[in-house]
């Protein structure tokens, strides 16, 4: 028995090594290549500095009609040569429209998740202190990059972050800065409390950046995320919204030609029929007094109004044979009664 736990002892431990060994070089794979990378960008920079040396001087002097951003000092041009090594990213895209109120979420409503990167072998940095920083979410201004610059520096990333309307409470409301896990970070808990119609260009995009500043650490810069661009509108905007398709517990205003607050809308409330639920059933068991109360209605109409509720599925009736019936008496109608529901 000893001797038996003895060799599964030493099973244990070779596998065990062998995992160690696979780790080291792992980690060695990373850092030659870092290395490399780090001397090849040296090279480079040695080549280089004499011709940048002769191309501040001669910019010194252009003519003002020279293609050239006045922005762009001596220290921004030393601050491009940065070593970018890693790179903060959002991993899955926003949908075109968020509403005021609404947890931000991804197209697919689930939670917005940004990565760490190496910036040369493009994986996620899940091991060692960068993978636990604390990142900060900013809002920043939509036209940003939509000139297609992707190499943009600190200084420009920060020179577009959008702050509170004056007069109005914080543009965002929630947890701001995020603890990355494995080189993770979540947005769980972050809303608007204000829409983008009073910019520009009307949209947003979602900005994310490491808490410490880039002096603290080292040379390296980790270059900060920028989401797509979307809009923001106010929550109210939503409730008046026809979905595509509605649910049964929606209001009745939701059909379609069955404008809110419409004729139509107003003698189905006045019929007590204020969902589609009450509207399916009313269709199911007295199709001729629904009619009755839509008298105005055009049969084009009428038929559009019916095919869309059709379509929301309904417990009520069996799913084996689950269609409505689509032949009804009509009562006759003159032309006169043929009226749009505005």
């Amino acid at each position: 028995m000893r001797r038996g736990t003895k060799y599964a002892e030493r099973i244990t431990e070779r596998a065990f090594g062998r995992e160690i060994d696979r780790a080291f070089i792992r980690v060695l794979e990373r850092e030659l290549e870092r290395a490399i990378q780090r001397w090849i960008r040296q090279m480079e920079e040695r080549e280089t500095n004499p011709l940048m040396k002769c191309l501040i001087g001669r910019t010194q002097g252009a003519p003002t009609d020279w293609n050239v951003n006045p922005r762009t000092s001596l220290d921004h041009r030393i601050e491009k040569l940065e070593q970018v090594e890693f790179q903060l990213q959002f991993a899955n895209k926003l949908p075109d429209t968020i509403y005021t109120k609404d947890k931000i979420r991804d197209v697919g409503d689930e939670f917005v998740q940004i990565k760490l990167i190496d910036t040369i072998s493009r994986k996620t940095i899940e091991e060692g202190p960068l993978s636990s920083m604390e990142i900060q979410i900013h809002v920043l201004n939509g036209d940003f990059g939509s000139d297609g610059h992707e190499n943009w520096s600190e200084m420009e990333f920060n020179a577009k972050i959008v702050h509170q309307r004056e007069g109005k409470g914080p543009l965002v409301k929630g947890k701001l800065k995020i603890k990355l896990r494995g080189g993770v970070g979540i947005i769980e808990d972050l809303s608007f409390s204000d829409n983008s119609s009073w910019i520009k260009c009307r949209k947003f995009r979602l900005g994310a950046r490491v808490v410490q500043s880039t002096s603290n650490m080292g040379q390296a810069r980790i270059k900060e995320a920028v989401s797509e661009t979307f809009a923001v509108m106010d929550h109210r905007s939503k409730r008046i919204k026809k979905h595509h398709l509605p649910s049964l517990d929606d209001e009745v205003w939701h059909l379609k030609k069955v404008t809110r607050g419409g004729k139509f809308h107003t003698r189905l409330i006045d019929s007590y029929i204020q969902t589609i639920r009450k509207f399916k059933l009313m269709y199911k068991t007295n199709p001729i007094k629904l009619r009755e109360i839509l008298k105005d209605c055009s049969d084009s109409d009428w038929e559009v109004i019916v095919h869309e509720a059709s379509c929301v599925g309904d417990p009520l009736i069996n799913p084996t044979t689950g269609q409505l019936p689509h032949e009804f008496p009509v009562p006759h109608q003159g032309s006169a009664g043929m009226q749009n529901d505005i």
